[in-house]
């Protein structure tokens, strides 16, 4: 028996063309970038995951651990990026305001009693 468990994931790619991609335990978002982009013959670079339901882009650094984010069984969807700065600065924005609402908290903390 394999004592290395795997994560067996299925990705949804463009043109409805579905992989199944088997990555070890311990394996990065990195490394499930790069089976996507070879499943589906996309540049890495532009290789954008969607998780969870409803889908939502991921948007976590390359080194964090798939375990963290998905489990076996699950499905990622792929899609490839168009590169356009607006779509992207738009992700980006909406993740930069993600924390704000625990600012008015904070700020109310910081007046002397």
């Amino acid at each position: 028996p394999d004592l290395v468990s795997m994560l067996r994931l299925r990705l949804r790619g463009p043109g409805g063309k579905n992989h199944t991609a088997s990555l070890p335990d311990g394996a990065s978002l990195a490394q499930l970038r790069q089976e996507a982009a070879q499943a589906f013959s996309l540049p890495e670079a532009e290789v954008e995951l969607l998780l969870g339901f409803p889908p939502a882009l991921c948007t976590v650094s390359a080194d964090a651990p798939l375990s963290s984010l998905l489990k076996s069984g699950d499905t990622a969807t792929v899609r490839q990026a168009t590169g356009a700065p607006a779509t992207q600065a738009s992700s980006s924005e909406a993740f930069a305001s993600a924390p704000a609402p625990a600012a008015p908290a904070a700020a109310k903390a910081a007046p002397p009693p």
